[in-house]
């Protein structure tokens, strides 16, 4: 996923730019319940803290750069063992389609890539011990902006993050953002 990594440098370079080049830029703080679901294993949802940066360079159009980090972890425990899941951190950049629904609504579709660390700690009566995992991988959601007044605005989003190996992380969102 090298290239993954690439393709985001590239789009990290040219936000900037692209925002720049058009008034209709914005910066948001997304709140998010993520949840992590291996199969045989329970769901873990951690929580994270996301800052997006973004323009849209048509009503229907729009780049976006994304850098998270978790707040929360989540564990389970049974009898004397314990699993600990935390969100270490989550960098995407996306491609949105949107589609304004009036004056104050607009949905959106994104897809991007998503490079993402997360960290499990397990202890049990014998000791402990954590390993952290890192993947790069397509990535996709949906949601919908309400536009509060002319500079401000809510937004809700459910989100693909990772589809990994051998597990995948989904993140339910809501945000408040500003336009400049």
């Amino acid at each position: 996923m090298k290239r993954g990594l690439l393709l985001m440098a590239v789009g990290a370079a040219a936000m900037p730019l692209a925002a720049m080049a058009n008034p209709d830029s914005y910066a948001a703080l997304q709140l998010s319940q993520v949840e992590y679901s291996e199969s045989g294993a329970p769901d873990l949802e951690p929580t994270a803290l996301t800052a997006r940066l973004g323009a849209n360079l048509s009503p229907n159009f729009g780049l976006e750069l994304r850098v998270g980090t978790g707040l929360s972890d989540d564990s389970i425990t049974v009898g004397p063992e314990k699993l600990t899941l935390e969100l270490d951190n989550a960098i995407s950049a996306y491609a949105r389609v949107m589609a304004p629904m009036g004056e104050r609504f607009t949905a959106y579709a994104m897809v991007g890539l998503t490079r993402s660390k997360i960290t499990a700690k397990f202890r049990d009566a014998t000791g402990s011990f954590s390993m952290s995992d890192s993947e790069t991988d397509l990535s996709y959601g949906v949601g919908g902006e309400l536009l509060l007044n002319v500079n401000t605005f809510v937004s809700v989003e459910y989100a693909r993050l990772l589809d990994g190996d051998d597990y995948e992380l989904d993140a339910l969102s809501i945000g408040l953002g500003f336009r400049f």
